[in-house]
C-alpha cells in the first residue's frame, strides 16, 4: 500500500472535470432535511456552551473550578467515543446505510441524558450533586457523538461536487444558527426568571421530546450512496494514522481547534460579560441575538463569496472579521459601550461562515484521502474533528473556571477589578490570539477548487474502471 500511495502522489493529476456537475445537484428537499436534523443538536450544544458553567456556579452553587475539573474529565472520557463511533460508522453495512442507523439509535439516549444534565434532584448536595452532573455530562456528550459524527459524515458523502457540498453544509449551518437562537432565548428566559432551575427543567423536557421527534423521523427522508458501503478503514488505528498523515487535514484540524477553543471561551463567558461588564443590565440573550441575527443575514453573502475567492479565502475573511470583533471588546469601556454591538455584529457576520465552510472544506480533504488510500472514511475524519473540538471546548471551559476562581469570582455579587479583567480577557483577549494563529495556519492550506476537480476526475475514472 505504501508504494502505491507514493506512486499516486508522484503521478500527474487527471484532467480537471467540469466545474459544475448537474448529476451532483441534490434535491432541495434532501438538502433541507439534512440540515434540519442538526436543529436539536445545535440547541442542546449551544445551551450547554452558553449557560451550563454559569448555571452550575450561580444556581447549583458548584464552584467554577470544581465544575471546570469535572467538565474537563467528562470531555476527555467522552472524546474516546468519537473515533470508535466514526470507525464503526464507516464500517456499518446496514441496508439503510452507514450513517442513518446511528442517528436513529441516538434519539432516545441523547434526550434522556440532556434532561438529566439540567435536572439534578434537588435532594442532592455537595459531592453527590457533583457526581450526578459529571455523569450526566459524560452520558449526554457520548449520546451526542452517536448522532453528530454520522450526521457530519453523511453530509460529506451526499455530493462529490466542490460547491454543492457548500450548499449541503450551508443548510446544516442555517439550522445550526436557528438552534442556537432558540438556545439564546432559553438562556434569556433562565437569566430573567425568579426560578431558573424550574425553567431549566421545562426547557430540557421540551427539547428532549423535540430531539426524539426530529432525529427519529427526519433521518428517513435521506438516502445514502451504496458505492461507499464497506469501504471504511480496516482498523481504527490505521484510520487515525491516515488522518494524521493527510497534510491538508492537519491544517484544517489545527484551524478548527484554534477557532473552536476561542468560540467556546466566547460562549462560556457570554453570561458573565453581559451581567458584570455591561452596566445597563442587559442579559446575554440580547447580545447573542444580535450576533446570530447578523449571522442569518450574512449566510447568503458567504456562499457566492466562497465561489468567487475560494473556500480558503472566505474562511480567512471570516477569521479576520471575527478578530476585529474581539478587538472591539478589548477596547470597550463604560463610555464606549457602543463597541459591544459592533463587536457582536462582526462576530455574528463571521459565524455564519464558521457554521458551514470548514465542514465543506473537510469533505474535499476526505476526497484526497480516498485518492491515496482507496477508502471512504468520512466517519473517522469527522470523529477526529469532533474529538479535537471537544478537547478544545473542555480546555476553554476549564480555563474559564480556573481563571475565574483564581481571580476571586463571587457568585451573584459585585465583582472585583481582577475578576472583571479576567472576564474581558477570557471573552476576547485569548480568542483574539487564537484567531491570529488560525489565520497564519490557514494561509498554508493549498487544496484549491482546481486541485479538487483533478482529484475528483481521477476518483471518478477509477470508479468507472471498477464498474
Amino acid at each position: 500500500m505504501t508504494s502505491q500511495v507514493r506512486e499516486e502522489e508522484r503521478s500527474e493529476p487527471a484532467p480537471a472535470a467540469p466545474e459544475e456537475s448537474a448529476r451532483e445537484r441534490l434535491a432541495t428537499s434532501v438538502v433541507i432535511t439534512y440540515g434540519f436534523l442538526v436543529l436539536p443538536l445545535a440547541f442542546m450544544g449551544a445551551l450547554a456552551g452558553m449557560y451550563l458553567l454559569k448555571f452550575s456556579a450561580d444556581v447549583l452553587l458548584i464552584a467554577p473550578g470544581t465544575f471546570a475539573a469535572i467538565f474537563t474529565v467528562s470531555k476527555i472520557l467522552d472524546g474516546l467515543s468519537d473515533p470508535v463511533v466514526g470507525y464503526l460508522s464507516d464500517r456499518t453495512r446496514a441496508a439503510s446505510g452507514r450513517r442513518r442507523p446511528w442517528i436513529l439509535a441516538s434519539a432516545i439516549p441523547i434526550a434522556l441524558a440532556f434532561w438529566a444534565v439540567w435536572n439534578p434532584p434537588t435532594s442532592l448536595h455537595a459531592g453527590a450533586l457533583t457526581i450526578w452532573v459529571g455523569l450526566a455530562i459524560v452520558l449526554y456528550y457520548t449520546a451526542y457523538t452517536l448522532a453528530a459524527v454520522p450526521h457530519l459524515a453523511l453530509g460529506a458523502e451526499l455530493s462529490n461536487d466542490h460547491h454543492e457540498r457548500t450548499r449541503v453544509f450551508g443548510s446544516r449551518g442555517i439550522f445550526d444558527v436557528v438552534g442556537i437562537l432558540a438556545a439564546a432565548a432559553a438562556v434569556g428566559w433562565m437569566q430573567t426568571s425568579d426560578d431558573p432551575r424550574r425553567v431549566a427543567e421545562t426547557i430540557a423536557l421540551a427539547f428532549a421530546i423535540v430531539s426524539i421527534a426530529v432525529l427519529s423521523t427526519g433521518v428517513r427522508g435521506i438516502r445514502e450512496r451504496t458505492e461507499y458501503r464497506g469501504r471504511g478503514s480496516q482498523t481504527p488505528l490505521r484510520a487515525l494514522r491516515d488522518v494524521a498523515n493527510n497534510p491538508h487535514a492537519r491544517i484544517v484540524l489545527g484551524v478548527v481547534v484554534l477557532e473552536g477553543m476561542s468560540l467556546s471561551l466566547l460562549g462560556a463567558m457570554f453570561p458573565f460579560v453581559t451581567e458584570y461588564l455591561i452596566p445597563d443590565g442587559a442579559v446575554s440573550a440580547t447580545y447573542a441575538f444580535t450576533a446570530l441575527a447578523v449571522a442569518m443575514v450574512c449566510f447568503p453573502i458567504w456562499f457566492p463569496l466562497a465561489r468567487r475567492i475560494g473556500k480558503r479565502g472566505a474562511w480567512l475573511a471570516a477569521l479576520t472579521m471575527k478578530s476585529l470583533g474581539f478587538v472591539c471588546v478589548l477596547f470597550a469601556r463604560p463610555d464606549t459601550m457602543w463597541l459591544y454591538p459592533v463587536a457582536m455584529a462582526l462576530i455574528g457576520g463571521s459565524l455564519s461562515c464558521y457554521f458551514f465552510l470548514p465542514a465543506s472544506v473537510k469533505a474535499d480533504v476526505i476526497d484526497y484521502d480516498e485518492l491515496l488510500t482507496g477508502e471512504r472514511k468520512e466517519g473517522s475524519y469527522f470523529a477526529v474533528w469532533n474529538l479535537l473540538q471537544k478537547l478544545a471546548g473542555a480546555a476553554a471551559i476549564a480555563l474559564s473556571g480556573f481563571v475565574l476562581q483564581f481571580a476571586n469570582y463571587e457568585a451573584n455579587a459585585v465583582q472585583s477589578e481582577s475578576s472583571i479583567h479576567a472576564m474581558r480577557n477570557l471573552f476576547a483577549g485569548i480568542p483574539l490570539g487564537l484567531h491570529i494563529l488560525a489565520i497564519l495556519l490557514l494561509l498554508q492550506f493549498r487544496l484549491t477548487a482546481k486541485e479538487h476537480r483533478s482529484i475528483r476526475a481521477e476518483l471518478d475514472r477509477r470508479l468507472e474502471h471498477d464498474v
